[in-house]
């Protein structure tokens, strides 16, 4: 009754196992034909792994904190974590450091919270577990402490991985593209199983594509409410202006992904519907571009890139042999309509979030936000939409997003201002992601203990 993942035969094909959850499945063929539940074997498994959780105190002290807390700015502030929370926030002057507390002088460095990917593919294999993935390791090193994965099957395994503190890595959500030629429903209660049997996975919200007509997306949205689950919606290339782009906007989903009129022009009367359906607009601009920065050698020799992103490095390294100037210009001016449209979106009161796509884990975020600012966003909307608005659109924001007593201790300590020039959010000294204090550069611990990043294979 709760679908399942998995099948294999036995018997010569007289049995059929399968794995739904934590629960392994079997039954005879003839069982299933009669639909007979009580001739299925049932075997619940049981794993546990204990998470270490530590007590200690560590106080972030002579910092400037943009807590992104309706434009709060404190100058000279600190931050006292206890284990992964925040306990106290406020002016050196305000703030009681406990005689317990490791202090941590964070003269001269600006405090953000941690950048949160929306649209992120991060691609891990799934026939092992790895101990460490390059994509989670790249992203992390770039101030990305939590990560939306789309599109994932096994998501749901590597998300129980990070939480127990097994693997260094940004918080995971993760999703199963419900919608697609290899999935049928045929009415509203199979729409109902579908999303149950994910949420019996883990599952925090779907996505659906464009393979399925507007009905069956209408299932899926009911169902997913029902259940409690946010639901987005996959943009169709092939139908821009048609009804599956405009009924994402009009039928109840809670986000949409991509830029969702690609190449085309988007008129007002649609970015105010936008703002008046109350979704969150995930566009991922590098889905269609390279990047926008100015300098690709400066990237290129970045230590985060030549540790943790071999697919970022080799393909930097393959473009700046065939870099073509003018072409890189067309790209911005195109970026830069972009921009603007989720500019004129904001400022009818539409919820801007950003994607990288997973193209170039952890850097394409610091990329979006500059193709934002190109449009028009101030530093600090771009900034918002990389934390407060995506844990808004996660449905988080009690969490995550900004930096507020209570709130998990996800972070990033920048040697310059961000407000200034978006591009220091690039700048970063260390990121902290439930309170765990990595240096930048390596990803090796030096809070609550120190510990070396394990060696990883950066390649399968």
């Amino acid at each position: 009754p709760n679908g399942g993942r998995n099948p294999k035969w036995k018997n010569k094909g007289k049995t059929l196992t399968w794995l739904s959850a934590n629960v392994f499945h079997e039954a005879s063929i003839e069982a299933l034909f009669k639909n007979n539940n009580k001739d299925t074997k049932k075997e619940v498994i049981k794993l546990k792994i204990v998470k270490t959780n530590y007590k200690k105190v560590i106080a972030l002290t002579n910092a400037r904190i943009i807590s992104m807390k309706r434009h709060e700015v404190i100058e000279n502030g600190t931050i006292i974590i206890e284990g992964n929370r925040i306990k106290d926030i406020g002016t050196n002057s305000d703030v009681t450091i406990p005689k317990n507390a490791f202090i941590q002088n964070c003269e001269g460095k600006t405090i953000i919270p941690g950048l949160i990917d929306m649209h992120m593919h991060a691609i891990p294999p799934n026939h092992t577990l790895k101990q460490n993935w390059w994509s989670y390791l790249a992203s992390l090193s770039y101030g990305v402490t939590t990560m939306r994965d789309p599109s994932n099957f096994r998501n749901f395994a590597y998300e129980e991985r990070i939480k127990s503190g097994d693997m260094t890595a940004p918080r995971l959500y993760g999703a199963t593209a419900t919608g697609s030629p290899f999935i049928n429903i045929a009415n509203y209660e199979d729409a109902l199983a579908l999303v149950r049997q994910y949420k019996n996975m883990g599952a925090t919200f779907f996505k659906t594509h464009n393979s399925w007509p507007r009905y069956k997306r209408q299932w899926m949205v009911k169902a997913a409410r029902q259940e409690n689950l946010n639901i987005t919606g996959h943009y169709s290339g092939e139908n821009v202006y048609g009804g599956f782009n405009m009924s994402i906007l009009q039928d109840g989903f809670g986000g949409v992904e991509h830029t969702i009129w690609g190449d085309y022009a988007v008129y007002d009367d649609v970015k105010q519907l936008v703002a008046k359906s109350g979704i969150w607009y995930t566009p991922t601009f590098q889905y269609s571009s390279f990047s926008v920065v100015d300098n690709e050698s400066e990237i290129a020799n970045d230590p985060r890139v030549l540790k943790f992103n071999y697919f970022l490095n080799e393909k930097i390294q393959k473009y700046l042999s065939k870099v073509d100037r003018k072409n890189q210009l067309e790209k911005k001016e195109f970026l830069t309509i972009m921009g603007k449209d989720a500019k004129d979106m904001l400022k009818h009161g539409a919820k801007v979030s950003i994607g990288s796509h997973g193209n170039y884990p952890g850097l394409g975020m610091h990329w979006a936000m500059q193709i934002l600012q190109l449009g028009g966003f101030t530093p600090y909307e771009a900034l918002q939409s990389a934390t407060i608005v995506a844990a808004e659109g996660l449905g988080m924001q009690k969490e995550l997003g900004s930096l507020e007593v209570g709130k998990l201790a996800d972070l990033i300590i920048l040697d310059k201002n961000p407000l200034e020039d978006l591009k220091n959010t690039l700048l970063i000294n260390h990121v902290m992601v439930d309170g765990k204090l990595y240096k930048a550069n390596s990803l090796d611990m030096v809070w609550p203990v120190k510990k070396n990043l394990p060696v990883f294979r950066r390649k399968e």
